[in-house]
C-alpha cells in the first residue's frame, strides 16, 4: 500500500511538473500568441467591415379557417355529394400546409421570380446606397446599362444564372415557419436593401393568396360542369334535386373565391421596412476570429515546445 502511495505521489508531482512547464513554456511565448491574436482579430475586423449589412422584413400571416367560409363538403351537403357519387372536400388546413410548402418549392419561386423580373436584385446585388435606397449591383456580374449578365460562360454555366441558382439564392434569403402553439405563420426575408425585402414579403403574401384563389377558381369551374352534366343526365327527381344543392354552395364558394384576396392567408401583421440591420454579426465574427488564433498559437508553442524536448532527450 504504500509503494503504491508513494507511486501515486510521484505521479502527481511529475503532472504538476509537466503543467509548471507548460505554463512556464506560454509564459516565455506569451508575445507571440498576442501577436498572433491581435493580428487575426485586426484581419477579421478589417473583413467584417467589409460585409455590407443586411435588413430582415417579416410578415405574420393568419391561416383562414375552412369554419369561416361555406364549403360544400360541409354538414348535410357531405352526404348529399357522397348520394351523388362525387365528392368536392376542401380542407382548410391541408390548404395552409400546402401553400407553406408552396412558398418554399423550387416551381413556385421560380414562376415568382420570372413574373417579377427579380433575377438581377437576387442574382447580382451586393450592397445598398442608403441615400439613394437602391441596391449596389455588381458590375461583374451584371450590364445595368446595356441590361447584360457578363459571367463567364463555361461548360455546364451559362452567363445568365439557371433556375435552380436563382433558387438557392433566394431560399436562403427566405424563411417561411409556423408558431406550432399559436398556428400563425411568419414570413420572412432578408437583403441588402431593407425597402427590397419589405417588397419580397408584400408581393410573396399577395402572390400565395392570389394562386390559391385562383385555383379555388378553377376547381369550382370544373365542379360545375361536372356537376351540370350530372343533373342533364340524372333522371330521378330527388337526386336532381341533391345536385341542384350542390350547385348552389359550389356557387357561393367560387362568389367568395371571386371576392375574397386573402384566400388562404389573412395579414395580422404587415410587413414593416426595417430600420435596423439584422446583420452580420460583426463583433461574433471578430470574437470567434480572435479564439480560433489564441488556441491556435497555444497549441503551435506547446508543440513545438514538445518535440524540442523530444529532441533533447533523444540525444541524451
Amino acid at each position: 500500500m504504500k509503494n503504491e502511495e508513494l507511486a501515486n505521489q510521484n505521479e502527481f508531482r511529475e503532472n504538476d511538473i509537466d503543467f509548471l512547464s507548460m505554463l512556464k513554456v506560454l509564459y516565455q511565448r506569451k508575445l507571440f500568441i498576442l501577436l498572433v491574436t491581435f493580428f487575426v482579430s485586426l484581419i477579421s475586423i478589417i473583413y467584417s467591415l467589409q460585409i455590407p449589412n443586411t435588413y430582415k422584413s417579416f410578415a405574420v400571416l393568419v391561416p383562414v379557417s375552412s369554419n369561416n367560409t361555406p364549403s360544400a363538403s360541409s354538414g348535410a351537403l357531405t352526404s348529399l355529394a357522397n348520394l351523388a357519387g362525387i365528392s368536392l372536400q376542401r380542407e382548410g388546413v391541408s390548404n395552409k400546409i400546402i401553400s407553406i410548402e408552396l412558398m418554399k418549392s423550387w416551381g413556385f419561386i421560380e414562376e415568382f421570380i420570372k413574373k417579377n423580373g427579380l433575377e438581377v436584385e437576387i442574382f447580382a446585388s451586393k450592397g445598398w446606397d442608403r441615400r439613394t435606397d437602391q441596391l449596389i449591383i455588381d458590375s461583374e456580374i451584371y450590364d445595368t446599362k446595356n441590361q447584360k449578365w457578363l459571367r463567364k460562360e463555361q461548360e455546364f454555366t451559362k452567363s445568365e444564372p439557371s433556375s435552380w441558382e436563382l433558387y438557392e439564392t433566394f431560399i436562403a434569403l427566405l424563411n417561411v415557419s409556423e408558431d406550432e402553439l399559436t398556428g400563425l405563420i411568419t414570413v420572412s426575408f432578408e437583403h441588402f436593401s431593407p425597402t427590397f425585402s419589405k417588397k419580397i414579403v408584400d408581393m410573396l403574401v399577395d402572390e400565395i393568396n392570389e394562386y390559391s384563389r385562383l385555383d379555388a377558381l378553377e376547381k369550382s369551374k370544373k365542379n360545375l360542369e361536372y356537376l351540370n352534366k350530372q343533373i342533364l343526365k340524372e333522371g330521378n327527381v330527388t337526386t336532381r334535386g341533391f345536385l341542384y344543392s350542390l350547385v348552389e354552395s359550389e356557387l357561393e364558394n367560387k362568389m367568395i373565391s371571386e371576392v375574397n384576396y386573402d384566400h388562404v392567408f389573412v395579414t395580422a401583421q404587415k410587413p414593416m421596412v426595417p430600420e435596423l440591420k439584422n446583420g452580420p454579426q460583426r463583433f461574433l465574427i471578430v470574437a470567434m476570429s480572435a479564439l480560433i488564433a489564441m488556441v491556435f498559437s497555444i497549441f503551435y508553442v506547446l508543440t513545438v515546445s514538445f518535440f524540442k524536448d523530444l529532441k533533447i532527450t533523444s540525444k541524451k
